[in-house]
């Protein structure tokens, strides 16, 4: 009788093929929630109340190591202060009463949404610093009691303020690059600005502007310089 070998056939548990493609980490000093990221794509959505702040991680994107999202409680507003490292960004962003916000997102082609979350955004200055890389942003009805400064870096940019009400100056230079800017009315028909409005191209070729306050009152001070179109 002949006997046949036989192969011993065994299942080998293979490792999940989902991998984050970033992780930020949110932490607390005072009044203020830091929300920084790493050298990888981060996608995160953040929501800034008078007395919350919550930080949802996006598409293949952790906070803390954690796919749950972060929660932060406050007596008072709290300010925000974003800074994600290289990498192609994006943020997303619901202000409604916090007191603050920066919002630096490094190298990178990054994208950013201010969206409205109430009457106040934000009860202070905003600040949004994109760095280098072909970048986006867009401001939806939006809304402070402080100033607005935007700066979009080098790189072939899109700036768009859809609607705005801001009590102090608005700044918007848009760095080296051929860049687009677009400031309208929004939902609302709100373009109001009560300081100053500076908007600086920068150097480029083919720098476009669509300035539009429709029936709003324009600033007494505007300067505008380094656009072509």
């Amino acid at each position: 009788m002949r006997f046949r070998n036989f192969t011993r056939l065994e299942v080998e548990r293979l490792e999940s093929r989902w991998t984050p493609a970033g992780n930020v980490t949110a932490s607390v000093v005072g009044d203020t929630v830091f929300i920084v990221g790493d050298p990888f794509d981060n996608r995160i959505v953040v929501q800034a109340g008078p007395n919350r702040v919550t930080v949802f991680g996006g598409t293949q994107t952790t906070v803390n190591q954690q796919a749950s999202p972060a929660i932060f409680n406050f007596d008072s507003a709290p300010k925000v202060v974003i800074e994600t490292a290289q990498g192609d960004d994006f943020v997303s962003l619901l202000a409604f009463g916090c007191a603050g916000v920066t919002l630096l997102t490094g190298t990178g082609n990054d994208e950013v949404f201010f969206l409205p979350g109430g009457l106040v955004g934000v009860v202070g200055n905003v600040t949004i610093d994109t760095a280098q890389g072909n970048d986006s942003i867009h401001l939806v009805d939006f809304s402070a009691l402080g100033n607005l400064a935007v700066d979009a870096g080098k790189g072939d940019d899109a700036v768009e303020i859809d609607g705005a009400v801001v009590y102090g100056d608005v700044a918007v230079a848009m760095g080296e690059g051929d860049d687009s800017l677009r400031i309208i009315p929004g939902s609302f028909g709100d373009l109001v600005i009560g300081g100053a409005l500076s908007l600086d191209g920068g150097p480029g070729y083919r720098d476009s502007i669509l300035l539009n306050f429709g029936f709003n009152t324009p600033p007494a001070a505007i300067n505008i310089q380094g656009f072509e179109q």
